[in-house]
C-alpha cells in the first residue's frame, strides 16, 4: 500500500491518502473493525465495492463509497482490491466535506455519488487515467479542496476530547473531559456526536479496542488480565465482553486469525 499524507490546510483532518493495487486476495471476505474514523474508498477496477453487515449477505454499493465512523465490524469482499484508492480521514476530519452531520451516517456504507454526485465519475475517471501515484495523489487532494463545505475548524470541545481520548484512552474519563470543556453533558454530546459521528463514550470504548488490538499484534500468548487492566477495562470479563462487541470474536479466535493489514481480519469460507 503506497501512503500520502497531505500538507495543510488538508492535514488537520485527513490523516493519510492510500492506494492500493496488485493480485486479489486469496481469501474473498474480511472484516474490518471499527475505528472511529470516516473513510471515503474508491474502486479503480471494474469490480463493484461489496460489503455487509459483519457476515451477512454481501451487497453491492458502487465505484466510490464514504463508510461512516463505525461502531460495529462490518465485511468487505476483496475481489476489487486489485486496485483500490482512498481517503483515511483523522477522527472527526470529514466533517467540513459533507453536508450531512457526521452522526447521521454512523455505521452507514453509502455511495458516494448521492453526496459529490457526478463529480465522483470524472475524480474516478481521472485516477484511473493517471499515470504516476503522485498525479493521483495531485487529483485527489484537489477534489477534497473543491468539496470543502464548512470551515477547517473544529469545536473547542471536540479538540479538548480527541486529545483525551486518542493520547490516553485506558485513562481518558468522560465527565473530566467534559468538565474541561465547560459544557453541559448534553450539549458536549451534542457537538462531539454531530462531528466525530459518534458519541464521547462509545468513541472511548472503540479506542480502547484500537489499543488492546495494537497491544496483542505479537501472535505469542497474551495475558488478557494484564492487558485489560493497562488498557483501562475493569476487569477481564469487561474487555472481553467489548472485545466480541466490536471485533465479533473472542479474543483469542482473533489472535488466530490471519489479519492481512490493520484492522481487518479474514474471514473462513463456508464449506
Amino acid at each position: 500500500m503506497l501512503v500520502h499524507r497531505p500538507a495543510a490546510p488538508l492535514s488537520g483532518f485527513v490523516d493519510y491518502l492510500w492506494i492500493q493495487e496488485g493480485p486479489a486476495p486469496s481469501h474473498t471476505v474480511e472484516r474490518v473493525l471499527p475505528t472511529g474514523t470516516t473513510e471515503i474508498v474508491i474502486a479503480l477496477a471494474e469490480a463493484p465495492l461489496r460489503v455487509a453487515e459483519a457476515d451477512g449477505a454481501l451487497g453491492a454499493i458502487g465505484s466510490a463509497m464514504i463508510v461512516g465512523a463505525c461502531s460495529r465490524p462490518f465485511a468487505v469482499d476483496t475481489s476489487p482490491q486489485t486496485a483500490l484508492m482512498g481517503v483515511h480521514f483523522k477522527p472527526g476530519g470529514a466533517f467540513p466535506f459533507f453536508a450531512l452531520p457526521a452522526s447521521e451516517i454512523r455505521d452507514a456504507k453509502i455511495d458516494l455519488e448521492l453526496f459529490w454526485h457526478e463529480g465522483v465519475r470524472a475524480l474516478r475517471d481521472g485516477l484511473i487515467a493517471a499515470r504516476t501515484p503522485a498525479a493521483r495523489f495531485g487529483l485527489l487532494e484537489r477534489a477534497l479542496v473543491a468539496r470543502i463545505v464548512r470551515p477547517l475548524a473544529r469545536h473547542p470541545a471536540v479538540v479538548c476530547a480527541l486529545r483525551a481520548f486518542t493520547n490516553a484512552p485506558e485513562a481518558a474519563r468522560i465527565a473530566a473531559i467534559r468538565t474541561e470543556t465547560g459544557l453541559s453533558a448534553r450539549r458536549f454530546i451534542e457537538v462531539f456526536d454531530r462531528e466525530v459521528g459518534l458519541t464521547p463514550k462509545l468513541f472511548a470504548r472503540v479506542c480502547r479496542i484500537q489499543a488492546v488490538l495494537r497491544q496483542i499484534e505479537d501472535p505469542g500468548a497474551v495475558d488478557w488480565v494484564e492487558t485489560a487492566l493497562a488498557e483501562g477495562f475493569f476487569d477481564q470479563a469487561h474487555l472481553i465482553r467489548d472485545f466480541r462487541e466490536f471485533t465479533g470474536l473472542a479474543p483469542n479466535d482473533y489472535v488466530a486469525r490471519d489479519r492481512p493489514s490493520a484492522g481487518h481480519v479474514v474471514i473462513p469460507e463456508r464449506g
